[in-house]
Order: C-alpha cells, then sequence, then structure tokens
C-alpha cells in the first residue's frame, strides 16, 4: 500500500508534532524495514506496523 506523505504529515503537524519529528520515525521505520520511501513523495508500507 502506498500512502501519500502529505495525507499523513499534515495530520500530525495540526496536532503539534514537527516535520522533523515526524520524519524521524519515518526514518526510523524505514531502518526497521517496516516502510519504504517511493518516488512522488511517497511511502509504502512493507509489514504491519509495531503496536505500542
Amino acid at each position: 500500500m502506498a500512502i501519500n506523505l502529505f495525507a499523513i504529515g499534515a495530520p500530525l503537524n495540526a496536532d503539534g508534532f514537527s516535520q522533523d519529528e515526524v520524519m524521524a520515525v519515518l526514518d526510523a521505520l524505514e531502518q526497521e524495514k517496516v516502510i519504504a520511501f517511493g518516488p512522488g513523495n511517497c511511502i509504502s508500507i512493507l509489514r504491519k506496523l509495531p503496536e505500542g
């Protein structure tokens, strides 16, 4: 499943999270091979997101 980064970034920014905070979490998820960054400011979810 591919998701546009704006679709998740904008609501999180509206809730008070900075762009740097959002990207830090996305970078960590990419390191864990949970997501992959793709073209067109999209991410692909590779496996189930960790809970907690």
